[in-house]
């Protein structure tokens, strides 16, 4: 296996317990870069999302039931904020169907809560290798650290955007040293500010504004084709 981000297969592995007391083992490379080593799969990665399990672990760790209503509560602000500060590049609105476009959420579930908003939802095993086409606006909230292959669902974006379409995307930004971070199962990667740039840079994209804002321990990304 090679870094998913500088492509070096010389990184150490150690072995960790994820804030849920999963035993993992995580691989860091000198770029900068984590992630959980020959741990998810497509088919791990589905059922663990389609199975419940993601939703009981969280309520579990909160000491509280966490169902789809809470988590579009938390979405829901967290989309209303970026969406403010999206406001100087036309994209308005609160939620997907009021921002004058026609939205596709692409999900592991197909999404009863973003149909009630008139939002066509495309339920896929994972993003890489799903087929964009034709857009103009790409936004992964919380979600880049969740997937399988960063770089290949760059590439994905990078093809599915027009011309002068806009990408945005956040992490959860772990901070210049990668031994301190929170670990959660659900995790493929761990992010920060310089690997996020490396990313951004190696799939071809221009930086044009970043932001941490929008939360407490998230840092977004907003980018153009170079």
């Amino acid at each position: 296996m090679k870094c998913n981000l500088c492509g070096s297969r010389n990184y150490r592995k150690d072995p960790k317990q994820d804030r849920y007391g999963h035993l993992i083992e995580l691989a860091t490379c000198d770029c900068g870069l984590s992630w959980l080593h020959n741990y998810w799969t497509p088919e791990t990665n589905r059922e663990f999302y389609t199975s419940g399990r993601y939703r009981d672990l969280i309520g579990l760790y909160r000491g509280r039931v966490f169902d789809w209503v809470e988590h579009y509560k938390d979405q829901y602000l967290y989309a209303t904020k970026l969406l403010n500060w999206l406001d100087p590049w036309e994209i308005h609105g609160a939620t997907p169907c009021h921002i004058g476009a026609d939205p596709e959420k692409v999900d592991p579930i197909a999404d009863t809560f973003a149909m009630r908003w008139g939002v066509e939802c495309d339920s896929v095993d994972h993003l890489e290798g799903h087929r964009l086409e034709g857009y103009s606006h790409i936004v992964l909230c919380r979600t880049v650290d969740h997937l399988l292959d960063i770089t290949e669902a760059f590439q994905q974006i990078k093809q599915g955007l027009t011309s002068d379409g806009v990408f945005y995307f956040d992490i959860l930004d772990q901070g210049p040293y990668s031994h301190n971070f929170d670990l959660k199962i659900d995790h493929q990667y761990y992010l920060n500010d310089l690997t996020a740039k490396m990313y951004i840079d190696r799939a071809g994209f221009t930086l044009v504004d970043s932001t941490d804002t929008i939360d407490d321990n998230h840092m977004g990304y907003l980018c153009r084709l170079s």
